[in-house]
């Protein structure tokens, strides 16, 4: 399955301009495993469901794009590179086709085109075809089934198959298994066809310790399960990766920024196995300031970091200023190469721009490129490199689409921001007309105050956790309805 599972990184960096300096030269697979976050490898294996199924209630927060169109800078204007085109039925996407522009005759010509196919679970299969003498043909799918655990439905399989034209017939090729504990995915593993058979030869346990998040990555040799590397995720759950992940990183993908590549995955401390001991490798970590009046965020730091074994070293810096809790300006540093000064220069910039309905219809990138002149100073150049340009139908904002994603279950969502200082938006759900209430906890469960307590309609709400009176440190926000109980965790910072 190829675009699609690779959609990620081939949005991505449609725009990366490589350097011309030798210093500076990466190309772009270089740059994709530089990049290559652990964390996006599971990300991507679910990124078709999320994508393409609409979670109650979503489509109204965060409504996609029917059309993303991609232009390159080119002799003083922009000139039309490719396009996605995207088909939404009820709320599911049920048709992706990709143009790439001609600019001999100036029309779009068909180039790729995804199907996607649904069963009372979700997301049944995807179909990947491609355009050749004015026709489709089927080139590669992925098809999805599902499994009931303790009355919750999740994904069972990822089957990626190529279609072999010769015979007419679809073969195996790379399958995903996931095993689920209580509702919640605790392993996947990773294999290929051998034929008669699937042969599994990596997996990754999922845990959580003391309020942490651990993935612990293992490959087979000799018939043993030998641990490679894990990625600790602090005071995160997985339901919590995932709810980030779709509320945001999906999202900036969609619309091919690499805002979202960047600045939106979770902090982690990555670690290697030696045989004897785990050993630090790279971590991530995120800084968030606030507004001091309203709490609302206005600027995203994250910084990146390798170990040499004996201290952290930072290699880039990502920075991502807000204007009403939406993100105007990315901002990528990274080395300065030229300097024997440990200092990081501006490598890329991306700049947002919004409708008047608050949904993102462009966003342009700059990169710089950097060379000395004659008496050795270091010249800075910003090269416009191209833009992205969104559009939406009237399916996106219809009061039937609208009507069509109402939520169906009781949820706690994720606080915004979260860190805080002093206050935060705390969002949920109501499945059904019920009674809910929302309570603060320290982390020794003593109480601290009630959020929301009522009966609530169906639909979506907010609730304000303001904490001016309380202290630094970290909270637990409680959701009580009907059969259900959720917990988010936040933390306070002043």
């Amino acid at each position: 399955m190829k675009m699609n599972r690779e959609l990620i990184l081939t949005i991505l960096f449609s725009f990366t301009l490589v350097c011309t300096l030798p210093a500076q030269e990466r190309t772009l697979q270089e740059k994709e495993n530089e990049r290559n976050h652990r964390t996006v490898e599971l990300l991507k294996k679910l990124h078709p469901i999320y994508t393409a199924q609409s979670q109650p209630g979503k489509l109204a927060v965060f409504p996609r794009p029917d059309r993303a169109e991609y232009q390159q800078w080119l002799d003083e204007e922009f000139v039309p590179l490719r396009r996605y085109d995207h088909n939404y039925q009820n709320g599911e996407r049920v048709e992706t086709e990709i143009l790439n522009f001609n600019s001999q005759n100036e029309s779009w010509q068909p180039y790729e085109k995804s199907i996607y196919q649904y069963s009372s679970d979700g997301l049944e299969s995807i179909v990947d075809q491609v355009y050749a003498g004015g026709n489709y043909y089927n080139s590669s799918r992925i098809l999805f089934t599902y499994q009931q655990v303790n009355g919750i439905t999740t994904i069972f399989t990822e089957t990626e198959q190529f279609w072999d034209s010769s015979n007419e017939v679809w073969v195996n090729e790379g399958q995903i298994r996931f095993t689920a504990e209580g509702g919640q995915i605790s392993m996947f593993e990773d294999g290929f066809w051998n034929g008669d058979h699937w042969v599994y030869v990596d997996r990754t346990l999922i845990s959580e310790e003391n309020g942490d998040l651990i993935f612990v990555y293992q490959e087979l040799f000799d018939d043993e399960w030998e641990d490679l590397y894990r990625d600790t995720y602090p005071s995160i759950t997985f339901p919590d990766l995932i709810d980030q992940f779709y509320e945001f990183f999906i999202d900036t993908i969609e619309f091919g920024s690499e805002m979202a590549y960047f600045g939106y995955l979770p902090d982690v401390t990555e670690q290697n196995w030696t045989g004897f001991n785990w050993v630090d490798d790279y971590r991530r970590v995120t800084a968030v300031t606030t507004d001091p009046s309203t709490g609302e965020v206005e600027l995203r730091s994250v910084i990146e970091q390798d170990s040499d074994g004996s201290e952290w070293i930072t290699f880039s810096e990502i920075q991502i200023e807000y204007e009403n809790e939406k993100p105007v300006l990315f901002t990528l540093y990274e080395p300065n190469y030229y300097s024997d000064e440990d200092e990081l220069i501006k490598f890329s910039q991306e700049v947002f721009q919004y409708d008047q309905n608050d949904r993102m219809t462009e966003i342009t990138r700059t990169e710089y490129i950097y060379a000395f002149d004659g008496d050795g100073s270091l010249l800075e150049e910003e090269i416009l490199d191209g833009r992205v340009l969104l559009t939406y139908g009237d399916t996106s904002t219809s009061a039937e689409r609208l009507d069509d994603t109402r939520p169906n279950t009781y949820r706690l969502g994720n606080a915004y921001p979260n860190p805080f200082n002093p206050q935060t938006t705390v969002p949920f759900q109501a499945g059904q007309n019920g009674f809910i209430t929302i309570k603060v906890y320290d982390l020794l469960g003593r109480y601290v105050m009630t959020l929301a307590q009522g009966i609530y309609p169906q639909g979506n709400h907010t609730v304000r956790f303001d904490a001016s009176a309380l202290t630094s440190g970290v909270y637990m926000i409680r959701m009580e309805a009907p059969d259900m109980q959720q917990v988010r965790r936040v933390t306070l910072l002043k």
